[in-house]
């Protein structure tokens, strides 16, 4: 379905592209290096998984509870209430209309 011209499509993008700007803008090194080295390994080399890998630590399983979205604590700790919030009116907005709402989280702005 085309939802182009859907405006709360677009409204829900804008705000969740600007809550992730916000955190980005307010995070530090440590957050940022691991934000990256996640997305480069995401069809990376084997150095970007091993950069990764030492970042962020082996892989630990997870129990439905700990991964709860909308829960204000996850096992990865706290989740921004913006982010939360707007990506929990994508998936009902998705839910009750049908459409699929794309987004671009990393934006060119956002810089190491």
């Amino acid at each position: 379905m085309d939802n182009s011209a859907c405006h709360e499509c677009r409204s829900i993008a804008e705000e969740i592209a600007a809550a992730y700007a916000d955190l980005w803008v307010s995070s530090d090194r440590r957050f940022k290096d691991a934000w990256i080295a996640t997305y480069k390994m995401i069809g990376g080399t084997e150095e970007d998984f091993t950069r990764a890998e030492e970042i962020l630590g082996p892989f630990r399983a997870a129990s439905l509870p700990q991964l709860n979205f909308a829960s204000d604590e996850t096992m990865y700790g706290t989740v921004s209430a913006r982010i939360r919030e707007a990506i929990m009116r994508k998936c009902e907005h998705q839910a009750l209309t049908g459409h699929k709402i794309r987004l671009a989280l990393f934006p060119s702005s956002l810089s190491a």
